[in-house]
């Protein structure tokens, strides 16, 4: 089975929307963060299934889920997830700051 890693910041943002979702309801946020599981498979499985984000970091790449785009980088165990950011947020601004 490949392997799924995860960035400090990828953990933080599922940590946040977890938080999100659960100030209403625990069980469906709980529920949605399982809900990314079947496609972290896939992706480490397929780690060029997602398209190329070159443009903001060299060999980084993205895979939507609903509302959100998972950035990851593929390895040779598998991938690495980078980030778990809302569809609605400004990602290159995001990412920008992050490289400064």
């Amino acid at each position: 089975m490949k392997h799924v890693g995860f960035s400090d910041l990828a953990v933080s943002d599922l940590e946040e929307i977890w938080n999100y979702i659960a100030r209403d309801n625990a069980e469906a946020a709980t529920r949605f963060i399982r809900s990314f599981d079947p496609i972290l498979v896939r992706l480490a499985n397929d780690p060029y299934l997602g398209r190329s984000r070159d443009d903001i970091i060299k060999d980084l790449r993205h895979f939507p889920h609903g509302r959100y785009v998972i950035y990851y980088f593929p390895a040779a165990s598998g991938v690495r997830i980078y980030r778990v950011l809302h569809s609605a947020r400004n990602h290159k601004k995001i990412f920008s700051k992050e490289n400064e």
